[in-house]
C-alpha cells in the first residue's frame, strides 16, 4: 500500500480529511459504480493528484479497507485477556460502527475484491482468530477460513439501520453470531 508521508502537504490533507466522502460514495453506490474522476472530486482533488499517491482506484481501496480491518482489529483487542467476552467485542464493534459506518458497509460489500491484497487478507486471518478466542470454548469447533468475521461484518450492518435498542441489537447480533459458529446439531 503506498502510505502517505509526514508532513502532509495540502494534497495530501485532503486526500485524509475528505476520505470519508469518498467511503460514504463507494459504500452506496459500489466501487465498481464511482469513476476515479468522481472519487477525486468528493475528495476535492484532481485525478492528476490521485495518481500522485496512489496508482490506481484498486490499490485506494485496498489503503481504505486495510485502516479499516486495522481499526477493527485494535477495537477488539482492547483487553489482553485471552479470552475477551464476545459481547464486549460486539460492544466494541458498535462502537466503532457508530464512528465509521460507511466503512463497515464498504468492507462488506467489497472486501472480497481485495482477494489477493495479503495485508488485507492477513488482518482478516488475525481478527477471526481474535473472535474465534472469545468464545466459549465448546461453542466453536473448526469455523471455516473467516466466515465468523464475514457474519459478524453483515450482522453489524444489516442491524445498524434498525429502529431499536441498542442494548437489543447487541444481544440479536451476539445471538445469531452465536448460532452462526455452533455447529449443527449441538
Amino acid at each position: 500500500m503506498n502510505v502517505l508521508s509526514n508532513p502532509l502537504t495540502g494534497r495530501q490533507s485532503r486526500l485524509l480529511s475528505n476520505q470519508d466522502r469518498v467511503v460514504e460514495l463507494l459504500a452506496t453506490k459500489g466501487f465498481s459504480a464511482v469513476g476515479l474522476r468522481e472519487m477525486a472530486a468528493s475528495m476535492d482533488v484532481t485525478a492528476a493528484a490521485f495518481y500522485h499517491h496512489f496508482t490506481s482506484k484498486d490499490e485506494y481501496l485496498g489503503f481504505l479497507i486495510e485502516g479499516h480491518y486495522s481499526e477493527f482489529l485494535q477495537a477488539i483487542t482492547v483487553s489482553k485477556r485471552p479470552r475477551l467476552c464476545f459481547r464486549a467485542i460486539i460492544e466494541a464493534l458498535m462502537d466503532l460502527q457508530g464512528r465509521r459506518q460507511w466503512y463497515f458497509k464498504l468492507a462488506a460489500r467489497e472486501a472480497d475484491r481485495l482477494g489477493g491484497d495479503c495485508e488485507v487478507v492477513s488482518l482478516r486471518q488475525r481478527i477471526n482468530e481474535r473472535l474465534l478466542k472469545a468464545f466459549p470454548a465448546k461453542a466453536v469447533r473448526a469455523v471455516p477460513d473467516t466466515m465468523l468475521l464475514t457474519l459478524l461484518e453483515h450482522l453489524l450492518v444489516w442491524t445498524c439501520d434498525a429502529r431499536m435498542l441498542e442494548i437489543d441489537r447487541k444481544r440479536i447480533i451476539g445471538r445469531l453470531l452465536l448460532a452462526g459458529a455452533v455447529p449443527a446439531g449441538e
